[in-house]
């Protein structure tokens, strides 16, 4: 084994150890699970301790566990609990973000805060709702009229930028690749679509059979459909997360709802308990605190990157859903709508990489994300619960 490699490994491993403790001996202290790792990845990276350094098996676990995490986020988004109007109002919704989100980051542009503003406003039109599930099904805050609604304006928060980003970053013709993802698209929902014919004939025999035993068909087939989808979309130059997103509706449709508990818990186990961690983990070591610390101003842009974050997302939010929700229930939903990161994450790096923008401005746009994940999710609980 690598010296590099082992030392990260042994890094990383304590890492995980120590975030999986806080449920357990930190309760008082609320930190969501995700900033933490990403915090503990800044201390064990390069620019603190230096016990983590890029190497190319780290990293293509943490893309894995990006992968992961969007596969999951597709996996709980029923097609049933977001059909009609919580489906097109999040639509409109998402629009309506893009908007304010634009004329948001061409003004930052226009007095030189910020670089790209297409990408910029595509970053504040994002929402972290794979980070955010585990948070709403231990709070309860997916079953109706708040969960489809949340579902389904987070799933947009996540898809949509996925197809903006990656006609916008593409390096081919921008018709052409438009072209490429529509025609992705239509496949993906005949897929789904097909996947929900077949779920009562032989294939609910099979995961009945098999959902308890060793062999554990279900999580086998899903990975399957997860990595052709990825291969498919890294072939497309498509990014892999939009792949990884319709595996999971594709995995939704074809098992039985009564398999869904199981199914979730086998997800959890390999998803949040190792790969996803790891992404979150290897995303603090990338970060450039250097960068954002180096002036006054690159530090209070994290906090109005974060404000703006919540002004794009929450503002739809307050105006079309004042027939299904009350206020309180509003206000929360804007709230988690506009918590943000893994896609910020991946947009800010994908920008750094074609040196669309600076690690500066990318480090603020990432630690106004991790405020928005800090802050944003309890003050909405606290919200939420005040109603009852």
């Amino acid at each position: 084994m690598e010296p590099l490699f082992q030392t990260n490994l042994i890094a990383l491993s304590i890492a995980m150890v120590i975030v999986a403790l806080k449920p357990a001996f930190f309760k008082w202290i609320y930190i969501p699970v995700v900033v933490l790792e990403v915090l503990l990845g800044v201390i064990i990276g390069p620019q603190v301790l230096g016990l983590v350094h890029p190497h190319q098996i780290t990293l293509f676990l943490a893309k894995f566990g990006v992968v992961i995490l969007f596969f999951m986020a597709g996996y709980e988004i029923s097609p049933d609990k977001i059909k009609g109007r919580p489906i097109i109002n999040a639509i409109i919704g998402w629009i309506i973000s893009a908007f304010l989100a634009a004329t948001a980051s061409f003004w930052l542009v226009a007095n030189g805060y910020a670089t790209a503003w297409l990408l910029t406003g595509l970053a504040l039109t994002t929402t972290a709702i794979g980070a955010l599930l585990p948070i709403l099904r231990d709070s309860h805050q997916l079953d109706p009229p708040y969960g489809p609604i949340v579902l389904a304006a987070g799933g947009c928060g996540e898809a949509l930028p996925i197809i903006a980003m990656t006609i916008l970053t593409t390096q081919n013709d921008v018709r052409f690749e438009a072209s490429i993802i529509f025609v992705f698209l239509i496949c993906s929902l005949t897929l789904i679509v097909i996947s929900r014919r077949i779920r009562h004939g032989k294939l609910a025999n099979i995961v009945e059979k098999t959902i308890e035993h060793s062999s554990q068909f279900p999580v086998r087939l899903a990975f399957c459909i997860l990595m052709l989808l990825v291969a498919l979309t890294e072939y497309l130059e498509i990014d892999a997360i939009l792949g990884a997103f319709v595996a999971g509706a594709v995995i939704r449709g074809a098992f039985q709802r009564e398999y869904d508990a199981a199914i979730i818990a086998r997800f959890d186990g390999v998803g949040s308990s190792l790969l996803v961690p790891i992404f979150f983990l290897i995303s603090g070591t990338q970060l450039d605190v250097a960068a954002l610390a180096s002036n006054v101003e690159s530090l209070i842009m994290a906090p109005i990157y974060a404000i703006l974050m919540l002004l794009v997302r929450g503002i739809p939010a307050l105006i079309l859903y004042s027939r299904d929700l009350t206020l309180r229930e509003r206000c929360g939903l804007g709230l988690h709508l506009g918590t943000q990161l893994p896609m910020v994450v991946v947009i800010t790096h994908i920008a750094t990489q074609r040196d669309l923008i600076s690690n500066t401005q990318a480090a603020q746009l990432v630690c106004g994300a991790l405020i928005t994940m800090f802050i944003y999710p309890a003050l909405s609980r606290k919200i939420i619960n005040s109603s009852i």
